[in-house]
């Protein structure tokens, strides 16, 4: 039981006491989030802390790898001197799915040459209201729209690289609601019917 519910926490590696805790409590992720990258940050920096936290899980009793997540949202943008890309309400405006999904490849391209697996990407939300500050994460302010493109950047960062196996799982995120809040406050409430 201890083992299932360590593979289900995801942490920020800066809250480890030491990196045994991973092998210790059966840690199943490791996410880093902006400011969060370790120091310095360098490509080699996120490629030694994906090898050594690797290491520590292949030591506990399962010897299960970690899913390594970031935000990549427009490029491996966590990553000092990366490559970055307009953010979604840039790529709504243009209205390419293919040039999404080529962001969306790229993207994950950098993420694995540092060791990461896992992009907290596409942001699904469908925004509903100009005040809500965070309006440059959605695609557009109509679903299909945000469904198509969205889709779009799922396949890029799910490519496979030329192996035939994806490196990068992506993870749609932002959906139920967000975009939607009671006068665009973020992280506020969303009130709607169940037929919207």
């Amino acid at each position: 039981p201890e083992e299932k519910v360590g593979q289900m926490i995801l942490v920020d590696p800066r809250s480890l006491e030491t990196p045994d805790d991973i092998s210790r409590y059966h840690l199943g992720g490791i996410f880093v989030n902006g400011g969060g990258a370790p120091p310095p940050n360098t490509m080699e920096s996120w490629i030694s802390l994906a090898e050594k936290v690797q290491d520590y899980a292949l030591k506990s009793s399962q010897a299960i790898p970690l899913l390594l997540g970031t935000d990549g949202v427009h490029g491996h943008n966590n990553l000092d001197g990366s490559v970055l890309f307009p953010h979604n309400i840039g790529l709504g405006a243009g209205n390419n799915p293919e040039q999404v999904a080529e962001i969306a490849r790229i993207t994950s391209l950098a993420m694995a040459a540092t060791g990461f697996n896992w992009n907290f990407a596409p942001c699904v939300a469908v925004v509903d209201n100009p005040r809500w500050g965070r309006t440059y994460e959605s695609f557009s302010s109509e679903t299909e729209t945000v469904s198509r493109l969205s889709a779009a950047a799922v396949r890029g960062v799910q490519t496979d690289f030329g192996s035939g196996k994806a490196r990068v799982l992506a993870c749609a995120k932002h959906f139920i609601g967000d975009g939607g809040t009671a006068g665009g406050v973020d992280r506020g409430n969303t009130q709607m019917n169940m037929g919207e």
